[in-house]
């Protein structure tokens, strides 16, 4: 099980983890604290969305501040996660 975080969010576990070329796959279940980053998600997964500038803080779109912590408690950074409605997670380690 790894935990996915925002910063010092933690935002929920992963589960079910799996890979295919340089994306990773699993499934979230989200922590109560997550719950105001579903516009985030949603906006991020709609594919309708893709061409238009994300209205979100730079905090949220920053790679810097999202990272994967992995069952001996290392961190490491990735690109800004895919979450979506069904709690599928996608990932790239940055």
């Amino acid at each position: 099980m790894m935990k996915l975080y925002h910063g010092a969010v933690l935002l929920g576990e992963i589960g079910n983890i799996s890979q295919e070329g340089s994306w990773m796959y699993g499934e979230l279940v989200k922590t109560p604290a997550a719950s105001q980053y579903e516009d985030f998600f949603a906006w991020m997964t709609d594919e309708e969305k893709q061409s238009e500038d994300p209205p979100f803080s730079d905090d949220y779109l920053n790679p810097d501040n999202w990272s994967i912590e992995d069952e001996t408690g290392k961190r490491r950074g990735i690109e800004v996660p895919a979450v979506h409605d069904d709690g599928s997670i996608e990932w790239r380690w940055s």
